[in-house]
């Protein structure tokens, strides 16, 4: 891919996030979820980029390079540095302690309100529930 950052340029783009997201954390922690406005600063720096595969336009990169970014937008918002888009990443544990994760989409599920946890409230962080 032509023009991918590095993880050092993803980090220095999240960092210049943080002002925005400082001001807003109050507004995130009272509607309980991410602004908008949030997201697309987000978007617009290729922060959701990270570890999606190069088939699909992302960067491919390691969760180090994901949690050097998550940790530098907490400094400004402990919630919006959970998010990372309309997708529910879910664990499970099968047959014989057989461990999978997968994607579901946030179009695919119905969210149940039960996440009232101080100063993460915003990070949406509701179990998801199968149409």
């Amino acid at each position: 891919m032509s023009n991918m950052p590095s993880p050092t340029e993803l980090v220095s783009r999240a960092a210049g996030l943080v002002p925005e997201l400082r001001k807003l954390a109050g507004e995130t922690e009272a509607n309980r979820h991410v602004p908008g406005s949030s997201v697309k600063s987000m978007v617009d720096a290729g922060l959701f980029n990270v570890c999606k595969t190069l088939d699909f336009g992302g960067y491919e990169m390691g969760w180090d390079a994901l949690c050097d970014i998550a940790m530098t937008l907490a400094a400004g918002c402990p919630s919006t540095a959970w998010v990372f888009a309309d997708w529910f990443f879910c664990g499970m544990v099968g047959e014989g302690g057989m461990k999978g994760a997968f994607l579901i989409p946030k179009s695919d599920v119905s969210v149940l309100d039960t996440w009232h946890v101080m100063g993460l409230a915003g990070t949406g962080t509701h179990p998801p529930q199968a149409r």
